[in-house]
């Protein structure tokens, strides 16, 4: 992008030049500018018009570099507090509604009542896609020549991989869920006590994943580190 506007600006440089050289010419050609006449004024002045467009064009050109620098930085900034204040904590917040839904779960299974609506059991393997939010943030970060501060990186890798090893538990307990679940509505008598052992032992992976989760995240945003700190140039 940066290399496509300065290509623009010298194209515009090269034409407002191309004018003003032939607003010079006019004013040369002949034997001389009688200024007693009313068109060789208009080309004193076109050529002047002309002088000052390209001086203001070489002004803007010699802006370029600054504007696009100051523009680099916005941007930076910009996904810099994307990733710390949304993508960090969307990624907390839908493990955290998950887990409290399978909590409700796990009670539900208990009392054989399955009334009370879980917003996550059927939204899981879509949802979790919120974590991938992270890691296209970071991609365009790096795009722009940026990486994540050497002090940052263990605190995010640490917080990333404890959502990323907790994904299967998760889609294990939702899916042995909805067995016991249709189980329970069909008073099924067959004997599920297996499921049900298999739902109870990734429940209890999942409090503990969760608890990572949220221990990494106090980490990772709980300090003194500004914004702009979590990232520097690559």
């Amino acid at each position: 992008m940066d290399r496509v506007l300065k290509i623009i600006n010298i194209l515009l440089l090269s034409i407002v030049g191309m004018l003003l050289l032939t607003g010079v010419m006019v004013l040369v050609q002949g034997s001389k500018v009688d200024l007693g006449k009313i068109a060789d004024w208009a080309a004193v002045l076109s050529a002047s018009a002309t002088a000052g467009t390209f001086y203001v064009a070489w002004l803007a050109y010699r802006k370029v570099p600054d504007w696009l620098g100051q523009k680099k930085n916005e941007d930076i900034y910009s996904l810099a507090k994307k990733l710390v204040i949304e993508d960090y904590y969307n990624a907390l917040n839908f493990y955290q509604k998950t887990t409290i839904d399978l909590t409700t779960a796990f009670n539900n299974i208990l009392e054989k009542d399955h009334s009370t609506l879980l917003s996550s059991q059927h939204t899981f393997t879509s949802d979790v896609f919120v974590v991938d939010n992270i890691s296209k943030t970071i991609k365009l970060i790096r795009k722009l020549g940026f990486k994540l501060t050497d002090n940052v990186i263990p605190m995010h890798n640490n917080y990333y991989n404890s959502m990323q090893l907790s994904t299967d538990p998760y889609m294990n307990a939702w899916k042995y869920y909805r067995l016991i679940k249709k189980h329970d509505n069909d008073s099924n008598s067959a004997d599920i006590s297996d499921i049900k052992a298999k739902f109870f032992e990734n429940f209890k992976e999942v409090q503990m994943h969760y608890s990572k989760i949220e221990m990494h995240y106090k980490i990772l945003i709980d300090n003194d580190i500004n914004i702009i700190d979590y990232i520097e140039k690559a």
